[in-house]
């Protein structure tokens, strides 16, 4: 047995929050919403849900609300580079991209409030 081996401890762990987090059905108006703002942003593309680690307060929100709740947001930006830089000294978000984002939410708030 190699030293490296010779030192690893084994750690039993006891989880200390028993919820899990919590997804919207796809489906209704918000969801079409999205697939309408993706479809006239891009024709012919697809919206899919997608599981993604991190944390978002949409947890809450359904909760307290019972609300839908997706973690959307439309960007542009390369992801290859966006993934280096989320949470980073450099993390940033392009100039066009928050002009997407406000387009969205003014297309979202028409779409879902009328």
């Amino acid at each position: 047995m190699c030293d490296a081996h010779a030192r690893l401890r084994f750690l039993e762990l006891e989880p200390i929050e028993r919820r899990g987090g919590t997804r919207s059905a796809l489906g209704g108006p918000l969801w079409e919403a999205v697939e309408a703002f993706v479809g006239q942003l891009d024709p012919g593309a697809r919206v899919a849900p997608l599981c993604t680690a991190g944390f978002t307060d949409s947890h809450w929100m359904r909760v307290a609300f019972g609300t839908v709740a997706y973690g959307f947001y439309p960007s542009r930006f390369d992801p290859e580079t966006a993934a280096r830089l989320i949470h980073s000294a450099d993390e940033r978000v392009p100039v066009d991209d928050v002009a997407l984002g406000v387009e969205y939410l003014r297309f979202m708030a028409r779409a879902v409030c009328g």
